[in-house]
This record gives structure tokens, C-alpha cells and sequence, in this order.
């Protein structure tokens, strides 16, 4: 494994670990406007690793570690423009693992405060 920000060696692909994906999910739910993530009504939106799942995150390729989605439930409370928000977390995603060349943000719920 690599971490975020250093160099490949030559024929090795990135694998997105769960270290990285915790990482991730931290700094996505870190930011105003965001009450959490959302890993759908089975638990169908994660992440899985031996031992181990991060909800609320997808790779919609298994071969491809470098593309994901984040479904998100917005605290609409914090009164942010989605569009806006939506950016914010495409960039905190990519701060957190510079080896993301796509972020897909879905607006998965919203709810009103952090107490739900």
C-alpha cells in the first residue's frame, strides 16, 4: 500500500485501503452541512475490507480504486447551496487521498439539526 500523496512504483495500481477510505469518510463528515453518511436502506452503499466496512462510500467499478461515490444526508440546518457543498466534499475526498481522480457526490437524505 501507498500513502496518499507519494509516487506509485511503475506497474503497481493504487488499491484503496481502509485506513484511506476511514480517512475519507472522516473529512467528508468533518465539514458544516453534512450530517453524515448515508450507507442506504441495506447497506449496500460501503466500502466492505476483511473485518471491516466504511459505510456510506462506493467504488463504482471494483477495478477501479481512483473513482468514487459519497452518498451523503445533508444537515439542512447549516443552510448550504448543495452545488456548493457538493464541492466542498469533492475537495476534502481528494485532500484526504490525492490518488482520487473522481469524486462522485449523491445526496442520498436530508435532515434538519444533527439529532435524528
Amino acid at each position: 500500500m501507498t500513502s496518499a500523496g507519494t509516487s506509485l512504483p511503475q506497474g503497481h495500481q493504487f488499491q484503496l485501503d481502509l485506513d484511506t477510505a476511514q480517512r475519507i469518510k472522516d473529512a467528508v463528515v468533518s465539514l458544516d452541512g453534512v450530517a453524515e453518511l448515508s450507507a442506504g436502506s441495506f447497506g449496500e452503499v460501503s466500502l466492505l475490507f476483511a473485518g471491516a466496512r466504511v459505510g456510506g462510500i462506493r467504488k463504482p467499478s471494483p477495478r477501479e480504486d481512483t473513482v468514487i461515490e459519497i452518498h451523503v444526508v445533508v444537515d439542512v440546518s447549516a443552510e448550504k447551496v448543495l452545488q456548493e457543498l457538493g464541492a466542498e466534499i469533492r475537495q476534502a475526498a481528494m485532500a484526504a487521498c490525492s490518488e482520487l481522480t473522481r469524486v462522485d457526490v449523491i445526496f442520498a437524505d436530508a435532515i434538519s439539526g444533527t439529532n435524528t
